[in-house]
């Protein structure tokens, strides 16, 4: 027998789970959503979310971090998006997972910029400030989880106990 490639179902979070267990299954695709299709990751507990239109992929988000739930809710969005001509591309709107997600596409933003909009020194220093100090504090937090009790117990204070005041202020 050949192995399943692609599913389709109606998706479901609860389905997705029931799913995991069969590596034979590569993708969901959910006949409600045209174009929508859920992809596993390697580990099977995780996955992506794509919109296929006319010959192109773009990434919605990660289960689990956006369920089903949130592709309906984002669909109607990006399908009028999609109506008044916007490209695939700029249609859809980007979700991080974590703050490393959110800090990786910041920092990828700054090497773009040209010498005019920031020096070479300051973006050496939001650099070494992301990979050093912030992604390995609160890097693999979840965006959604952010808060400001959250980040006093998981940057600020342990930041203020390990570095000096003026070192801060270069930060």
């Amino acid at each position: 027998m050949k192995p399943v490639k692609t599913l389709k179902i109606n998706a479901t979070d609860s389905a997705i789970k029931r799913h995991s267990k069969d590596e034979c299954i590569k993708d969901i695709n959910d006949p409600r959503f045209g174009g929508v299709l859920f992809r596993y990751h390697k580990d099977r507990s995780r996955g992506s979310w794509h919109l296929r239109k006319k010959g192109k992929w773009k990434k919605l988000g990660n289960y689990p971090a956006m369920t089903i739930k949130d592709i309906e809710q984002n669909l109607a969005f990006i399908d009028l998006n999609l109506a008044c001509g916007a490209p695939l591309e700029s249609a859809v709107v980007q979700h991080w997972d974590t703050v490393s997600d959110l800090l990786s596409w910041y920092l990828e933003r700054v090497k773009k910029l040209n010498a005019s909009h920031m020096s070479q020194h300051r973006k050496s220093t939001i650099k070494s400030a992301i990979n050093r100090h912030l992604i390995p504090l609160i890097g693999a937090l979840p965006v959604l989880e952010l808060d400001k009790p959250t980040l006093d117990e998981k940057l600020i204070i342990p930041t203020q106990e390990k570095l000096s005041d003026s070192f801060l202020g270069l930060v």
